[in-house]
């Protein structure tokens, strides 16, 4: 596949499978829209211009065959203790940044975060949080949703004992209209340079710029009610 001109600096695509799930069964190899939903992140990855690599981080050999067939490369083996149903996504991050560095990956290189779980995000999605990275000079940019009511700075935080106490006192007063856009993030893309996540141990690295994808595009797959979902969304926006 040829792809267009690059606008942003070349990217090395991270996508963490793992064969264990409990809400869906083999969630990251069942069947979408024709293809394994692994599949859709792959692609996504292989049309965004500037990115050279797609890695498939799993444990699972079906998975590793299957991400090879669609274009992936699965240079190394998630190990077992990352691979739990508590295993943080950041310690499987740091396992693989730690694999390019010593591999010779320029600490300036980005590095996508592409999760299975989110297959209406294109490759255009993700050239555009590339060219938010460059162009703003962030320090991590990360896809989000808008919270269209319901605004953070109004939440209630329950106390030890039990009653609810604002969570942001000072800020009841604003009116609507004062308030802040707020996001949410919606799992599809986190974006920071190598040397940073691995530096930081972290992938939310100030200075942070969102990347606003339409709610109805962001639905991240956990449930069989959010497959239903993604599966009406994606024959409307795919």
């Amino acid at each position: 596949m040829q792809k267009s001109r690059r606008s942003a600096p070349r990217a090395v695509a991270l996508i963490p499978a793992r064969g264990g799930s409990k809400g869906i069964p083999r969630k990251n190899l069942i069947e979408f829209s024709g293809r394994p939903l692994l599949a859709w992140a792959i692609e996504a990855a292989n049309k965004a211009a500037p990115v050279d690599r797609v890695i498939v981080s799993t444990d699972n050999a079906e998975i590793a065959s299957v991400a090879r067939r669609y274009g992936a490369e699965t240079p190394f083996a998630r190990p077992k203790h990352l691979a739990t149903d508590t295993s943080p996504t950041l310690e499987t991050v740091l396992h693989a940044a730690r694999w390019l560095r010593d591999q010779g990956t320029p600490p300036s290189t980005p590095i996508l975060i592409l999760q299975p779980t989110s297959p209406l995000r294109t490759g255009r999605d993700i050239e555009k949080a590339l060219e938010i990275l460059e162009k703003k000079r962030a320090g991590s940019v990360v896809s989000v949703k808008p919270i269209p009511k319901d605004h953070p700075w109004w939440s209630l935080l329950e106390t030890p004992g039990g009653s609810a106490q604002p969570a942001f006192p000072d800020k009841l007063k604003l009116t609507r209209q004062k308030l802040p856009r707020a996001f949410t993030p919606n799992g599809a893309i986190y974006l920071a340079r190598l040397g940073e996540i691995l530096k930081k141990k972290r992938l939310y690295i100030p200075p942070i710029y969102p990347y606003v994808m339409e709610p109805a595009r962001s639905v991240d797959i956990d449930t069989a009610m959010d497959l239903a979902e993604a599966r009406l969304a994606f024959e409307k926006y795919r």
